[in-house]
Parts: C-alpha cells; structure tokens; sequence
C-alpha cells in the first residue's frame, strides 16, 4: 500500500535578525520575540514563496496603478 505524497510548509527564520536576539533559548526566542521581519524564507507545497527576506511571486516594481487596473 502506497502512503499518500504530502507536501510541507516551511518557514526559515534568520537567527542573525536584530529581532531574534539575544538568541540564548531558541524556542523563547521564535515564540515570543521574532516577528516577520526575522522570517528569512517560507516555503508552501515545494513552491518558495518569500527568499531572502524579499516576496518571489510578486513583482514589487510594477506601478500599483497598473495593478489595480487588472
């Protein structure tokens, strides 16, 4: 019997951020101190969504305007 693929999400959070420190008990630290500023790369279903702290599926140059005129 063949187990079902499952996909997994995951989030990378940078422990050299100024909002994880001082960084002396990891699970205190990510629980009560990071926030998104300290999330360096997410990744949902094999597809990276957010690498090096910056959104890959959205372009941030485009002009807001043009956007909205979608």
């Amino acid at each position: 019997m063949a187990l079902p693929v499952m996909k997994a999400d995951i989030v990378l959070i940078d422990g050299q951020s100024i909002a994880t420190m001082p960084l002396n008990n990891v699970y205190g630290t990510i629980v009560f101190e990071a926030d998104s500023s300290a999330v360096s790369t997410v990744i949902v279903g094999s597809v990276v969504r957010k690498q090096l702290g910056r959104p890959t599926q959205i372009d941030l140059d485009r002009p807001v305007w043009q956007v909205a005129a979608r």
